[in-house]
């Protein structure tokens, strides 16, 4: 189909692919636009055209693949009502078990079970077969350590604070 042929059947098929649109239901400007896109798409695809008599009919079907691929995007992007949280993820959980795999083994059921299953310090004293200040003491300890690991691998990160104020100078 030549650039002339297409031309005319523009001047022509416009108004009936806008017609068939509103038919369809959509609002005459938002058909008026979604004609002219499908004639845009028609004429870069031209040369898939193997009937040139069924041009406007091509380019309507077109118009309504348009409409069909922005109700599937919108499908994919509106949230369902009355469902604003299919899946309630706890970052506190998951940030208190990154902690206690940064903790050296020998303390992690320790942190674990004190900051992560809220058990009293007593409860873990008798299931640790300790006295209370003993679980007090390797409590600490086990911060202690926690902290200069925490510490050592934010300063080894490009992102961290140090290592920003040395890029800067």
């Amino acid at each position: 189909m030549t650039a002339q042929e297409f031309g005319s059947a523009y001047g022509l098929g416009l108004k009936k692919t806008v017609r068939a649109l509103v038919n369809a239901g959509i609002p005459s400007d938002r058909a008026e636009d979604l004609a002219q896109t499908a004639w845009v798409r028609g004429w870069e695809k031209r040369d898939q055209l193997r009937d040139s008599a069924l041009v406007t009919g091509w380019v309507i079907a077109i118009a309504f693949n348009l409409i069909r691929a922005e109700l599937r995007d919108l499908n994919r992007i509106w949230p369902l009502e009355g469902h604003e949280s299919v899946c309630e993820i706890d970052l506190a959980v998951m940030d208190a078990d990154h902690i206690c795999e940064l903790c050296e083994p020998r303390h992690r059921s320790l942190v674990r079970g004190v900051f992560r299953l809220g058990r009293d310090r007593e409860e873990m004293a008798a299931e640790l077969g300790i006295s209370r200040s003993a679980v007090n003491s390797r409590l600490s300890r086990a911060l202690r350590s926690l902290r200069k690991r925490v510490m050592s691998t934010s300063e080894e990160r490009p992102d961290s604070e140090s290592s920003r104020r040395s890029l800067a100078n």
